[in-house]
Order: C-alpha cells, then sequence, then structure tokens
C-alpha cells in the first residue's frame, strides 16, 4: 500500500514547522518533499553545528531514521534512532532534543549506537 502526500502530511508538517522555528538559530538543510518510491525517504533534514551534525529521514508509514555524530568526539563513532508510526508530537520532541545536544553534552535516551557485527 502506498501513501499520498496527504496522508504523509501529518508527519510532515512537524518536521517543515521545526525547522522554520529554528533556521535562524541552527545551520539547517531541509529537502523535501521528495518524489520518493518505495524504501526512499520523502523528506530529509540535516543539521551542523560546532557539537553535532545529524541528519533526520522521514519515510511513509510515517517512519523516522536518525543518525547523529559528535564533532568534538568523531572517535566516538555515530549514533542513530528509527521510530515506526512515528507522531507529530514524538518527532517534535526528538528534534528538540538535537537542538539540545548542539549546545550542550546532554545526549538523548533514545539515540543508540547502531547495532552489528
Amino acid at each position: 500500500m502506498s501513501l499520498s502526500r496527504a496522508e504523509t502530511s501529518n508527519s510532515d508538517a512537524p518536521l517543515r514547522s521545526w525547522a522554520d522555528a529554528h533556521a535562524a538559530s541552527l545551520d539547517l538543510e531541509l529537502e523535501g518533499p521528495l518524489d520518493a518510491p518505495g524504501m526512499d525517504p520523502t523528506w530529509i533534514l540535516r543539521m551542523s553545528g560546532p557539537r553535532v551534525e545529524a541528519e533526520v529521514h522521514l519515510f511513509y508509514g510515517p517512519h523516522v531514521d536518525i543518525s547523529v555524530v559528535l564533532t568534538q568526539h568523531p572517535e566516538d563513532g555515530m549514533f542513530v534512532s528509527g521510530e515506526d508510526g512515528i507522531t507529530g508530537q514524538w518527532l517534535t520532541e526528538m528534534l528538540d532534543g538535537l537542538e539540545q545536544m548542539s549546545r550542550e553534552d546532554a545526549m538523548p535516551t533514545w539515540l543508540r549506537r547502531p547495532s552489528g557485527p
């Protein structure tokens, strides 16, 4: 089953709204809506700061994948998070957590190291 743009607007509206509200205080790049077949993201938000480099990928579902690198400690590697059925409120809280990370060292509890071999 594929979702129309109207059906995904409930999840991308908070992303767009958050980016608009924080564009003056953060280095942000927002791409979307993307013509996303299958498993490709419908929106991408990139955040760059003195402490954090982050990418937020929003997919149909709605699903969100977030990847973060601590720019002052790149040796720590990448931290990630993903959520199925993301609500607008939870997405906004996650974005607020990234913004707080960009200002201080506190890492949100929902970020983790990727699992792998």
